[in-house]
């Protein structure tokens, strides 16, 4: 049933970028038609039952769901799953009964959390890091807690920024690294080919 789990998952992440990457409103009933035709169609390709669509199948669904959708946990609120939280045991009904509401939500306050992010972390760039600071960084995101405020918000692209910041150096140094070990090696080679007695004439 895992199987089956992850190939709905995919089917609804498919659906939902398709109606993020165009020019109509989300609402436009041709895109909520699409996003019925897949989930009915995988649930069909996933080989689920009638009595398989329930609350258990609705809780897990709605989980992987948002996991996917924020995995690091930069974009949603703790008020925006508090608010999603209506729907976890109600999926498996709306998806009998075609109904998106829960896809419609969650898309429209993503795209307002993004955008709201992207001004965080514009303003957090136009500052430079304090790498002389000491900062515990929390790595393991599933057991990240979603932020209460804008304020908890920014500090938490801050910390990710900067991270990813020191990563990226580490990975060029030790790219250069690997570059000058390789030109060393290259220029030891040569050396040691020309230093090799040449045959001698008869």
């Amino acid at each position: 049933m895992k199987g089956n789990y992850k190939f709905l998952l995919l089917a609804l992440l498919i659906a939902f970028a398709s109606c993020s990457f165009t020019s109509k409103k989300f609402e436009d009933p041709d895109k909520d038609k699409l996003l019925i035709q897949l989930i009915s169609y995988l649930l069909d390709q996933g080989h689920f039952e009638p009595k398989d669509i329930n609350d258990d199948f609705s809780s897990h669904v709605y989980d992987s769901y948002l996991n996917n959708l924020d995995p690091f946990k930069r974009y949603f609120y703790e008020s925006d799953i508090k608010e999603f939280e209506a729907y976890k045991d109600k999926i498996d009904d709306q998806i009998k009964a075609y109904d998106v509401s829960f896809f419609n939500l969650t898309h429209q306050r993503l795209l307002q959390r993004i955008a709201e992010s992207k001004e965080m972390y514009k303003d957090l760039l136009d500052k430079p890091f304090n790498f002389s600071k000491d900062e515990d960084y929390n790595a393991n995101y599933e057991n990240l807690t979603y932020v209460a405020n804008k304020r908890e918000m920014k500090e938490r692209w801050r910390q990710q920024l900067k991270f990813s910041t020191i990563v990226n150096f580490d990975d060029v140094v030790s790219q250069q690294d690997i570059d000058m070990d390789s030109e060393t090696a290259a220029d030891l080679d040569v050396s040691e080919a020309n230093e090799k007695p040449k045959a001698k004439k008869i």
